[in-house]
C-alpha cells in the first residue's frame, strides 16, 4: 500500500502555490456603475453699466455641493467657446458626472451619487478666469438629481459684472476702458452702441456692418459672417437682420417696434404689398423683394411693385404695393432678401 502522502505531488503543490499568488495579486475592488450626467449649458454675458457684451473665451470653474448625508463638494472646469446649431449662440457646456448609489456600490469622489431618492445640488460658486459670475435668480438655488432625471440638461445663463471707478463719468468703468482700448479720462470716446454711456448714438450713423458692430459691441472681433448669424440679445432675430432693419442688438426690442421694422404684409386700395424698416445709412447691404404664388417658387418682384402711401408724414418704413389690383381669388406672398456686399 502506498503512503497517503503520495497524493501531494510537487507539481500539485506548485500549482496550488501559483493559484494562491494570483489570488493575492488581484484583490477584489469596489463595484461602480456610471450613469448619464447632468449637462449645464448657456451663455456668458459681460455687463458694463447698462451695456451687455457676449463672452466667448476663458476657463469656467464651477463648484457645486450635494446636500444631505454623505454630501460632497465638486469642482469642475470647462473652456468657454461658441458652440451649438445656432451659430455659436451658446458659449459653455459642462457635464456633471453621475454614478449609481446602492448598498453594494461605491461612488468615486469626482462623481455625484444618484439613487432612487432625490438629492439636491447647490451652486457654491462660478468663476471665469478667477472672476466671479452671477446666476439668474430662478436657477441660483440649485437643482435635484435622481435616477429618473439622469441625462438631464439645465440652461443657466451667467453674467460677469464689471464694476469699478469711472474717472471720466461716461458710464464705463476704468478697468473696462483700459482692457478694451478706450481712454478712461476722455468721455468723448465712449462706445456709442446700446443705451449706455454719453455717446448719445445707438449706432444709427454706422455706414457698414463692421462700424455698426463696433458701435454696439466694442472689442468684438470674431468672424463677421458668423457674428451676423448670431442672436446677441436672444430675441430670435439674427444680428445681420437687426442691422438691416435698424433694430437694437443689445436687448429684445418692443413687440410694436419689431412688428413695424421686420417685413410685414400691407394692403392699400385693394392692392397687396409689403412694409419694412431699412437702414438708410447702410452702404453695404441690398434689399430685394420677392413674390410667390405658392411659397415654393419665388420671383424678383421689383418690376411689379411701386411705392405705397405712408400712413403718417413721419412713417419711416419702406412701403411697396402691387402696381395693379389683383383678381379677387389671387394669392400672393412676399419676402425680403437681405444681402451684405
Amino acid at each position: 500500500m502506498k503512503p497517503q502522502s503520495s497524493n501531494f505531488s510537487p507539481l500539485r503543490s506548485l500549482v496550488a502555490g501559483v493559484l494562491m499568488v494570483f489570488a493575492s495579486a488581484f484583490p477584489a475592488t469596489a463595484a461602480r456603475i456610471a450613469e448619464p450626467g447632468t449637462t449645464l449649458f448657456g451663455t456668458i454675458t459681460e455687463q458694463v453699466g447698462s451695456q451687455s457684451f457676449p463672452v466667448t473665451g476663458g476657463t469656467l470653474v464651477w463648484r457645486v455641493r450635494t446636500v444631505g448625508p454623505g454630501g460632497r463638494e465638486h469642482r469642475l472646469t470647462t473652456p468657454v467657446q461658441p458652440f451649438g446649431p445656432e451659430s455659436g449662440r451658446m458659449t459653455y457646456r459642462l457635464t456633471l458626472p453621475h454614478e449609481l448609489l446602492s448598498y453594494d456600490l461605491s461612488v468615486r469622489s469626482n462623481a455625484l451619487a444618484v439613487g432612487a431618492s432625490s438629492t439636491k445640488v447647490e451652486h457654491l460658486s462660478v468663476t471665469l478666469d478667477g472672476k466671479p459670475l452671477t446666476l439668474a435668480p430662478i436657477v441660483a438655488s440649485g437643482f435635484q438629481i435622481d435616477q429618473t432625471r439622469r441625462a438631464g440638461t439645465q440652461r443657466i445663463d451667467l453674467t460677469l459684472r464689471v464694476v469699478g471707478q469711472d474717472s471720466d463719468e461716461d458710464g464705463f468703468p476704468d478697468d473696462w476702458e483700459d482692457a478694451n482700448g478706450y481712454d478712461k479720462w476722455n468721455p468723448a470716446d465712449a462706445p456709442t452702441g446700446g443705451s449706455g454711456g454719453n455717446g448719445g448714438s445707438t449706432g444709427s450713423q454706422a455706414r457698414n456692418f463692421t462700424e455698426w458692430r463696433t458701435a454696439f459691441f466694442p472689442g468684438q472681433n470674431s468672424n463677421l459672417d458668423l457674428f451676423g448669424e448670431q442672436d446677441s440679445d436672444g430675441d430670435g432675430i439674427a444680428n445681420l437682420f437687426e442691422y438691416a432693419f435698424d433694430l437694437d442688438p443689445t436687448k429684445p426690442d418692443a413687440a410694436g417696434a419689431v412688428a413695424l421694422a421686420l417685413p410685414h404684409s400691407i394692403a392699400q386700395g385693394g392692392r397687396q404689398g409689403i412694409g419694412f424698416k431699412r437702414r438708410s445709412q447702410a452702404t453695404d447691404i441690398e434689399f430685394q423683394v420677392d413674390s410667390s404664388p405658392d411659397l415654393f417658387t419665388w420671383f424678383d418682384a421689383t418690376e411689379n411693385l411701386q411705392p405705397g402711401a405712408p400712413s403718417t408724414p413721419d412713417d419711416g418704413r419702406t412701403l411697396l404695393v402691387e402696381k395693379t389690383v389683383p383678381a379677387d381669388d389671387a394669392v400672393q406672398f412676399f419676402r425680403v432678401v437681405v444681402r451684405r456686399r
